[in-house]
Order: structure tokens, then C-alpha cells, then sequence
């Protein structure tokens, strides 16, 4: 008898070879819930990350405007020619 196991990479074709699929014989599903967890707690950090720097950005970029106009405010206006 053929071992059909040798002539594929992915026996249920889901599109994971079986070396890297925790149920290689079931197309629904790939890979166990619990690793997924790890998956969505890194792009969470990341995501939160990002809002981070966007709002340091924004609030750096006002404050850098506010003393920008302050400056301007405190120059005597130049003499008239």
C-alpha cells in the first residue's frame, strides 16, 4: 500500500504543509486556539503602541505651534520704513 503522507506536504490541503499544522487531516482548522491568543496580544501591543505615538506626535506638534505663535507675539513688529 502507497503512503499517501510522502507524496504531499499538506494532506488536507489548507494551505499549511503538516509539518506546521496541528491537524493535518482537517481542512477547518490549522492551528490550535491557544497559539492565536499570543498572535492577538502582539497586535494589540502594537496597536496601542501606534496610538501612543500618534497622539505624542499631535500633542508635540501643538506645542511646538503655541510656542512658535508666542514667539512671534513677543517680537516688537518692525519699524516703518
Amino acid at each position: 500500500m502507497i503512503n499517501l503522507d510522502n507524496i504531499d506536504a499538506d494532506d488536507d490541503n489548507d494551505g499549511h504543509v503538516d509539518e506546521n499544522d496541528d491537524y493535518p487531516y482537517d481542512a477547518s482548522r490549522w492551528r490550535r486556539p491557544n497559539e492565536l491568543i499570543l498572535y492577538a496580544l502582539i497586535a494589540l501591543v502594537l496597536l496601542v503602541v501606534l496610538i501612543v505615538l500618534a497622539i505624542t506626535s499631535i500633542v508635540m506638534t501643538a506645542k511646538s505651534r503655541k510656542k512658535d505663535e508666542a514667539e512671534r507675539e513677543e517680537q516688537p513688529p518692525p519699524p516703518p520704513e
